[in-house]
């Protein structure tokens, strides 16, 4: 009888992990989702740019192209950049006008660049705008015969920066919904490995 019992344990042990590596839950592809942010460390950021250090507006006959300061002169008002006027150039005899302004970040814009490149006198930075985070698994959709699975995974934006706009809550919404796709191999169900 011990025999039996020892052996019957022994299969168990064997064939239980296998049957339930076979089924993805939502509560197991949740974990699976959060051990992927974990491992993976790669947060959705959305990011944009700006280019700062020297920046030139042009005029022509005293009609002068304003639209490239606003973003400047908004970030300003809200202590992100500092804006020196440089000397005018006039060049050729068509009036042509050269405003030039030097741009800085205030630390306050600093803590939010993800990196820098430089090119002459313009610095362009990549900045975070905000982070979509996971929030839950909304639906699981097993393919069998793909060994994949269809998994939507709510997201929720969180995480803005001051360089988060009226655009940026336009074209972003609150809550999306992303589809990913999980693929079953001989360990259980994998995302990221």
């Amino acid at each position: 009888m011990k025999f039996i019992t020892i052996h019957l344990a022994l299969v168990l042990s064997i064939i239980l992990p296998i049957m339930s590596s076979g089924e993805l839950t939502k509560a197991k592809a949740e974990e699976i989702i959060r051990a992927c942010e974990e491992k993976t460390g790669k947060p959705a950021i959305k990011t944009g740019s700006i280019s700062y250090g020297r920046v030139e507006v042009v005029s022509y006959m005293n009609t002068r192209h304003d639209s490239k300061m606003e973003p400047y002169i908004k970030y300003r008002d809200m202590g992100l950049v500092t804006i020196d006027t440089l000397p005018t150039i006039t060049k050729g005899s068509w009036g042509r006008k050269v405003e030039a302004f030097q741009i800085q970040l205030t630390p306050k814009a600093s803590e939010h660049i993800i990196s820098r490149d430089t090119l002459d006198d313009v610095i362009t930075a990549k900045f975070k705008i905000f982070q979509y985070l996971f929030d839950s698994v909304t639906e699981v959709h097993i393919i069998p015969d793909k060994n994949i699975a269809s998994v939507k995974a709510k997201l929720i934006r969180s995480n803005e920066t001051p360089f988060f706009t009226e655009v940026s809550e336009k074209n972003n919404k609150k809550e999306i919904i992303r589809t990913l796709t999980f693929r079953k191999t001989t360990d259980g169900w994998k995302l990221c490995d």
